[in-house]
C-alpha cells in the first residue's frame, strides 16, 4: 500500500502588503529547459485578505486567508475600519 502526506506549516512571519496577507496568482508555461523558455499569462493578480494579518487572532479566516470566496464571507462590520486599517478595493489587484 502506497501512503500519502501532505506536509505543511504556517508561515508565521509573511509578507504583508498594507498590513494584509496575499497570494500572488500567476501561470507560466516553460515549453523548453536549454535555452529556457518560459510564457507568462498576461494577467496575473493579487489575492488579499480581507482583514489586517494578526497572529495573535489565529481564529480570524479573515485575516490568515486570502481566498475569495472566504474574503466574499466577511461581512462588513467584520471588516476593519479605523485610521490603522488599509482599504484594498474588491481584497485583489490585477498587475495592471
Amino acid at each position: 500500500m502506497k501512503t500519502k502526506f501532505v506536509i505543511q506549516k504556517y508561515n508565521e512571519n509573511p509578507l504583508l502588503v498594507l498590513g494584509r496577507k496575499f497570494d500572488i496568482r500567476v501561470w507560466v508555461l516553460v515549453t523548453d529547459w536549454n535555452p529556457l523558455i518560459v510564457w507568462m499569462y498576461k494577467d496575473p493578480y493579487i489575492r488579499f485578505a480581507a482583514n489586517d494579518f494578526d497572529l495573535n487572532d489565529i481564529e480570524n479566516k479573515y485575516s490568515h486567508l486570502s481566498n475569495n470566496t472566504v474574503s466574499a464571507e466577511c461581512e462588513e462590520d467584520e471588516k476593519p475600519t479605523g485610521s490603522t486599517s488599509h482599504d484594498i478595493p474588491e481584497n485583489m489587484w490585477t498587475l495592471s
